[in-house]
């Protein structure tokens, strides 16, 4: 697939192909096509913003890594020490709309990604 992204204000380092044609993005940008996203947006499969997902604040930090899981969790890793304004030191668990997921505890975090 080929498609133009609103423009990111900053890096994009990770994009997570999801199942149903849409894709997951993530980097150092603030912002998408002028909109706050908290370094982490979800696309269309035509390549616009997807309304729909929303990771409030978002990282703190660079996200450089995503995964998904078979039952559609997310996962986001990286340079990061709060996600959402909640103390997520290199990852964090996202339900498939963006909303961080609270009971997954990471203690003290991943070495390095202060």
């Amino acid at each position: 697939t080929t498609f133009t992204p609103p423009s990111p204000s900053g890096e994009i380092t990770a994009v997570l192909r999801l199942p149903d044609g849409r894709y997951l993005i993530a980097g150092a940008f603030s912002t998408l096509g002028g909109v706050s996203t908290g370094r982490l947006a979800r696309l269309n499969a035509n390549g616009t913003r997807d309304t729909t997902f929303n990771a409030g604040a978002g990282a703190n930090g660079t996200i450089h890594a995503l995964a998904r899981a078979s039952d559609g969790t997310l996962y986001a890793g990286g340079a990061f020490q709060t996600f959402a304004g909640v103390a997520s030191p290199g990852l964090v668990r996202l339900s498939a709309d963006g909303a961080r997921d609270d009971t997954f505890a990471i203690g003290s975090g991943i070495p390095g990604s202060e």
